[in-house]
């Protein structure tokens, strides 16, 4: 029996603007967390994972 998600995040974007610049941090980020479920959020250095839990 499938459950409702407990998060769910569909197409997420994400830009600061510095200026005339503008930079994509996210862009187009979906994650679903059932019940009971445990991720890792992993990436390099300036992946956007802060801005994500964010």
């Amino acid at each position: 029996m499938a459950t409702a998600p407990v998060v769910e995040v569909p197409e997420l974007s994400r830009a600061f603007c510095r200026g005339s610049r503008r930079r994509l941090a996210l862009d187009g980020v979906i994650l679903t967390a059932g019940a009971g479920e445990v991720l890792g959020l992993v990436g390099p250095n300036g992946a956007g994972k802060t801005t994500l839990l964010s």
